[in-house]
């Protein structure tokens, strides 16, 4: 009972901390794997349950949705299938897009300003001189060149629902896209390109997005086209970035996705051939989905897609909440055995392990403060951790060494004071 007491007595009163100091070491040890455990519930309960593809399903997703519900109902994508790739895992087969697209020269001008009227998508070729023609670095590239497919959904400006979509800025120094056209969304397809598993797959995409997308400036670094939301679509892999309709020459996208098809199609189901179209449009008591309803269910895959990636990232949030915590617990430590070492302390006999024990106890409360703000933000829980630990040292500090009088007796019991 009487360590329990402890433990909610170290909450708001500072002499319970330093009386802590002599207290059997496995309580402290308790309360140090309770503190840090404490810290990670908010972050845990927010990435184990957490909408991985929440920007599809957004009020705020840049009418993208219209440009995937486009994409669902043309022919080549009735042609996607499921496979297995050489070591057994899901992986998209899109070799039989090609008879769907144009290859003549202006065929990615004409699907990008809404003139390639005569087919659905725009053959394309890439060149990266900077990714190895190794085949066990990158799976799968025709050398250092890959031919890949476009298709872009756009609509004319008087159609949107938005009425934001304006060539004026309150900037002067931001320009903005001025078409008739507002493009919703590009999606690039890769048939010859899996980046599971390989050293520079994200050196391969970040080259394409640059070079073909951003259209970077290799000098100044700088965005030279109007970005426009767009999907890359590889063997295993599905990345997803959204920009404002009011497309402007910069690289701030408003949300951003990565998704691995391994978690988000069974092996079953790769290996049964599957079409991607089947896979969001059939029900499972054989009718088939509206538009609307297989857009739901891809974004379902997608979340599953994504699950990994967002798993390991709560992992390392974990760690890094629980190395600031050591952190701080051992400087609070170093500052406590510092200021028990003064000639006015009330404990001078104090060693830096009692120090520990102190600093472990005093943190406990900051870390129900982590706990509670975490459901917020990652950042404002480890801000609010730490701040709330420097008040609490702050504050114990005036209990540990009292303030010396103008006299120069410090706040001493009163027969010293006199001596």
């Amino acid at each position: 009972m009487s360590n329990l007491m402890y433990c909610w007595k170290i909450l708001y009163n500072n002499q319970a901390v330093i009386d802590g100091r002599k207290k059997k070491w496995w309580i402290t040890a308790i309360l140090f794997v309770l503190g840090i455990f404490l810290t990670w519930i908010p972050l845990m309960s927010k990435g184990y349950t957490a909408d991985n593809a929440s920007f599809m399903t957004s009020s705020s997703n840049q009418e993208v949705d219209r440009g995937f519900e486009a994409a669902f109902v043309t022919d080549y994508f009735r042609t996607i299938n499921f496979t297995t790739d050489s070591n057994g895992k899901p992986s998209l087969d899109m070799t039989k897009i090609s008879a769907y697209a144009a290859t003549d020269a202006g065929a990615l001008e004409n699907e990008a300003n809404g003139t390639n009227t005569s087919n659905e998508l725009a053959a394309g070729s890439y060149t990266d001189t900077s990714v190895s023609t190794d085949t066990t670095v990158l799976t799968n590239p025709t050398g250092i060149t890959t031919t890949f497919y476009f298709d872009s959904y756009s609509v004319l400006k008087s159609s949107m629902i938005t009425s934001t979509l304006s060539s004026s800025s309150s900037s002067s120094s931001t320009s903005y896209e001025d078409s008739d056209r507002v493009t919703l969304l590009n999606m690039y397809y890769f048939p010859a390109i899996s980046l599971k598993g390989t050293t520079n797959g994200s050196q391969f995409r970040n080259n394409f997005i640059n070079k073909q997308i951003l259209k970077t400036n290799t000098t100044s670094s700088s965005v030279t086209a109007y970005p426009h939301s767009y999907a890359l679509i590889f063997q295993d892999e599905i990345d997803i970035v959204l920009y404002s309709t009011l497309s402007s020459k910069s690289n701030s996208a408003t949300a951003s996705y990565v998704g691995d098809l391994q978690y988000a199609v069974s092996t079953e189901v790769a290996a049964s051939n599957t079409t991607l179209y089947n896979s969001i449009f059939a029900k499972a008591d054989g009718t088939t989905n509206s538009v609307t309803e297989a857009y739901k269910a891809f974004h379902d895959m997608l979340h599953k897609a994504a699950t990994p990636s967002a798993l390991n990232t709560v992992w390392i949030n974990c760690g890094i909440m629980s190395a600031a915590v050591v952190i701080m617990e051992l400087v609070g430590a170093l500052a406590l055995f510092i200021m028990q070492r003064r000639k006015n302390s009330v404990c001078r006999d104090t060693n830096f392990w009692e120090a520990m024990k102190e600093a472990v106890a005093m943190a406990f409360t900051p870390e129900i403060i982590g706990l509670a703000i975490g459901f917020l933000s990652f950042t404002n829980e480890l801000v609010l951790l730490i701040g709330a630990y420097v008040l609490r040292v702050v504050w114990i500090s005036s209990k540990i060494s009292p303030p010396v009088s103008a006299s120069g007796d410090s706040n001493k019991p009163l027969y010293q004071a006199r001596s």
